[in-house]
């Protein structure tokens, strides 16, 4: 089976895929300040999941119709 497997920094990662969005859900969210520990990191989840959804490796994997995975880490 082929795939893309990536390593990298945080621009392999995704990290600036979408900056307003990344910074919508976590400290400019209007309710950061109000969330316990559980639920910053249900967000930090979230947008760590959107990042690899819009990654680079994930459109060149697509481009080739074969799986990926992203071991880049911020």
């Amino acid at each position: 089976m082929k795939r893309v497997i990536s390593f990298g920094d945080s621009f392999v990662a995704g990290l600036g895929t979408d900056k307003s969005y990344e910074e919508s859900q976590l400290g400019k969210h209007p309710d950061w300040n109000n969330w316990n520990d559980r639920e910053k990191a249900k967000a930090r989840n979230k947008v760590s999941k959107f990042r690899r959804e819009n990654s680079f490796t994930k459109f060149f994997a697509d481009n080739f119709n074969v799986p990926y995975k992203n071991n880049a880490e911020i």
